[in-house]
C-alpha cells in the first residue's frame, strides 16, 4: 500500500498491492494520517486492482471502517478489477455507513472514470 497527497487537486491517491493485511493496512494509514500534507477533507481515488485480499475478513473489514469512520465528509472513489472485490467493496462502505459514517462513495472498474467522478462530486456537492 502507498499513497500519494496532491495538495493542489486536494486529491489522496492511493494504491494498494500484493497481499494485504490488517496490521500493515493499519499501519500505512497511521503513516499517511501524520503526513504533513495529508488533509481529511482531501478526496481519495483508492486503486484496488492489484491487491489481494485473501487475509481481509469482514472482521478486519469492519476494523478498518471503525478506524475511518470519524473522518470528516469526504469523496472516496474504489477502482476494483472484479465482482469478489466489489462485493468487499461494498460490504466495506456498508460498515462505513454505520453510525452515522459521512461520505460519498462509488466503485468503478475504470481509474478514469473514478478520477472524472471525483472531481464532478466536488463540483456539485
Amino acid at each position: 500500500m502507498d499513497f500519494r497527497i496532491d495538495p493542489e487537486r486536494r486529491l489522496i491517491e492511493i494504491r494498494l498491492a500484493g497481499k494485504l493485511s490488517l496490521d500493515h493496512t493499519l499501519e500505512t494509514l497511521t503513516v499517511l494520517r501524520t503526513d504533513p500534507l495529508y488533509d481529511p477533507r482531501y478526496s481519495q481515488l483508492v486503486d484496488c486492482r492489484e491487491a489481494e485480499f485473501s487475509e481481509i475478513t469482514p472482521d478486519a473489514l469492519k476494523a478498518l471502517a471503525d478506524r475511518n469512520r470519524s473522518a470528516s465528509d469526504r469523496v472516496v472513489a474504489f477502482v476494483c478489477r472484479d465482482d469478489v472485490v466489489d462485493d468487499l467493496l461494498r460490504l466495506y462502505t456498508a460498515y462505513l455507513s454505520l453510525e452515522g459514517g459521512k461520505r460519498t462513495i462509488s466503485i468503478f472498474r475504470d481509474p478514469a472514470k473514478a478520477l472524472a467522478w471525483i472531481e464532478e462530486t466536488r463540483a456539485t456537492g
